[in-house]
C-alpha cells in the first residue's frame, strides 16, 4: 500500500514539473495586446489614411500574431506598458515606401498613444525601432475620421491625416 502512495507522489511531482516546464516554454514571448475598445486611437487606427500636406500614406492592418516576431531586446522597454493594437503598418509617400507590411504595435508613452513600427538594419528585418505619436479625432461618420502623425517627442508638428478607407 504506501509502495502505491510513493508512486502516486512520485507521479503528481512529475506532472507537476511538466506542467511548469511547458508554461515556462510558452512565456517566452511576454508580450499581449488588450482589446480596449474604449481606447481611441487602437479602435478607429485601421484601414487607410492619407495626408494632403506632405502626400504619405498609412496603412494599418491589425494582427496580433506579430507580437511574436519582436525581439526580446525590446521587452524592457515594454515591460511596463500596456500594447493596445498590433499588426503590420505601411508608410509611404508619393516616391518612397518606408515601410510596407512592417510589425508595429500601439502603447503610450508619456502619457501619448504611441506606434512603434521596425524596419530592416544590418540583414535583420527588425533590426530598427522607430516609433511616432499618434491621435484620432472620431467623425460623424468613419469618413470623417481624423489621424494626426507627430514625431518621437511633443515638440514636433502633426500630419493631418484623413480616413481613405477603413
Amino acid at each position: 500500500m504506501n509502495y502505491l502512495i510513493y508512486q502516486s507522489v512520485i507521479f503528481l511531482v512529475l506532472s507537476f514539473i511538466s506542467f511548469k516546464g511547458f508554461a515556462q516554454d510558452e512565456s517566452k514571448n511576454p508580450l499581449v495586446c488588450v482589446n480596449d475598445k474604449e481606447n481611441v486611437v487602437s479602435s478607429a487606427m485601421e484601414g487607410k489614411w492619407f495626408s494632403k500636406q506632405e502626400g504619405y500614406t498609412l496603412i494599418f492592418k491589425k494582427d496580433t500574431t506579430v507580437l511574436e516576431q519582436i525581439p526580446s531586446k525590446y521587452y524592457p522597454f515594454l515591460e511596463d506598458k500596456t500594447i493596445y493594437s498590433a499588426g503590420y503598418i505601411t508608410i509611404k509617400s508619393e516616391t518612397k515606401v518606408y515601410a510596407e507590411d512592417t510589425p508595429y504595435f500601439l502603447t503610450v508613452l508619456s502619457g501619448n498613444p504611441h506606434i512603434v513600427w521596425f524596419r530592416e538594419r544590418n540583414g535583420d528585418p527588425l533590426g530598427d525601432a522607430e516609433s511616432f505619436n499618434v491621435f484620432i479625432a472620431i467623425g460623424e461618420t468613419t469618413a470623417d475620421d481624423l489621424l494626426y502623425m507627430g514625431g518621437d517627442f511633443n515638440n514636433q508638428p502633426f500630419l493631418r491625416f484623413t480616413r481613405v478607407k477603413k
